[in-house]
């Protein structure tokens, strides 16, 4: 794999060698975080400012520089622990010391030092060839540890004038100008050289690369007016970092998983109301003229700005010591196609003939259908409409809201008693 008497650099194991890396440390946000690569990698490497070697030898930066032949930084190798200690100049800007640690990591995972047969890379223990082919490889493996060329060239396309390329690379990656500038040259390089594997293990695993609300540095959700956790309206920009919106694919519906009011999570698919008590489970806006449903983490409304029906739930709910996801099992069996009951959950009775509506001892309706409501038509002739039909359990439809037959009849509890009943010790 390390080829000793290869003159021209190996770009394509520089890359490959920097890919592994991150995936071996587990790295999968930006700004790439070098010490803390250094301290998962803390028995074979470790690192020393020359300000901390400066105290325990009592050489000044000067002389520490001369001595190591290098303003910056060098790495030594110790044969006899088989360690690397990794020398950097501290009083460089933090985009350059960050360049100049991620190089000499380059330097060790491309077994440089042992290809040469030297415990230091300097001009003066290389030949000129070895020395050009190991600053070249090494110099690769920093820019694509620190700057990952597949999400380089996604911030490239979304700068369409190329007016910002430069300037959105130092800041998402905190490299300087000059490393920025060969990020940019060496850009579609790189990317021949990553395989689909390398690719694919990127994007995988560092966030996509979205607009965020400067204000909150919130993730926007796409096509959205305003940040939907401050309001903020189009003040928004482009970025890897920002703070992730955590919601499911039924929150991408606008569909609640648990009822922010009584914490019942025995939700239907679609339901728009609680069947438990009867809260909405759409976040809708509070603003008359705006029709909008959110999403359940939403304070402020994505289309017009104002508050959500769930904003001062979800403050609630963060001010208060966490409540258990509550299951209401005061329900019966019953048949999940037509929603009649197997057991009469007022007599117990369980004797029912197929073609029953009623039971043959109590008399109760055997379908728990909400109450609807009256309608008219032109002849005036009135008639219940729109009863929807619920599990046994629901109080309130998930449907419509309304209540239901056997909450009507007082066989369900209020959901305030249920709770209070569960909660007590006998």
């Amino acid at each position: 794999m390390f080829d000793k008497d290869r003159a021209v650099p190996n770009y394509g194991l520089a890359l490959k060698m920097s890919v592994e890396l991150l995936e071996d440390v587990g790295i999968n946000s930006l700004p790439i975080l070098v010490q803390a690569i250094i301290s998962s990698i803390s028995r074979t490497v470790q690192l020393t400012s020359y300000g901390e070697f400066s105290a325990s030898t009592g050489l000044s930066h000067e002389e520490i520089a001369d001595n190591f032949k290098s303003d910056d930084g060098v790495c030594v190798y110790k044969r006899d622990s088989e360690q690397y200690v990794i020398f950097y100049n501290e009083k460089k800007d933090d985009n350059r010391f960050r360049f100049t640690i991620a190089h000499e990591l380059g330097h060790i995972y491309l077994e440089h030092h042992r290809i040469a047969g030297t415990d230091i890379l300097t001009r003066s223990e290389l030949t000129s060839a070895q020395y050009e082919r190991f600053e070249k490889e090494a110099n690769c493996f920093a820019r694509n540890l620190l700057s990952p060329a597949p999400l380089a060239k996604t911030i490239k396309n979304f700068d369409e004038t190329g007016l910002y390329t430069l300037g959105n690379f130092q800041d998402e990656f905190y490299i300087g100008y000059q490393a920025s500038k060969f990020r940019l040259g060496f850009l579609e390089w790189d990317l021949n050289n990553c395989t689909d594997e390398m690719i694919s293990f990127i994007g995988e695993t560092f966030p996509e690369y979205k607009m965020y609300c400067i204000n909150c540095n919130s993730e926007i959700i796409r096509g959205s007016k305003h940040c939907i956790l401050c309001g903020e309206n189009r003040r928004f920009l482009r970025s890897y970092k920002y703070n992730k919106l955590s919601y499911t694919d039924n929150h991408a519906n606008n569909h609640s998983e648990k009822c922010l009011n009584c914490n019942n999570s025995l939700i239907t698919d679609n339901a728009s109301y609680c069947r438990i008590c009867g809260y909405t489970l759409l976040n809708k806006c509070i603003n008359p003229e705006c029709s909008s449903i959110n999403i359940p983490i939403a304070h402020y409304c994505n289309d017009c700005g104002s508050e959500t029906i769930f904003k001062s739930k979800i403050e609630e709910i963060d001010n208060v010591k966490e409540e258990p996801t509550l299951y209401y099992k005061d329900g019966v069996e019953f048949d999940k196609q037509t929603f009649k009951v197997k057991i009469c959950p007022r007599c117990h009775n369980e004797e029912f003939s197929e073609d029953a509506e009623h039971c043959r001892i109590c008399s109760l309706y055997l379908f728990n259908n909400c109450e609807g409501y009256l309608d008219e038509d032109e002849w005036g002739n009135q008639a219940l409409v729109e009863q929807h039909a619920n599990p046994s359990n629901a109080r309130f439809c998930e449907t419509c809201g309304r209540i239901t037959a056997f909450y009507k009849a007082g066989v369900l509890t209020d959901y305030q008693s249920y709770t209070i009943r569960e909660e007590l010790p006998f």
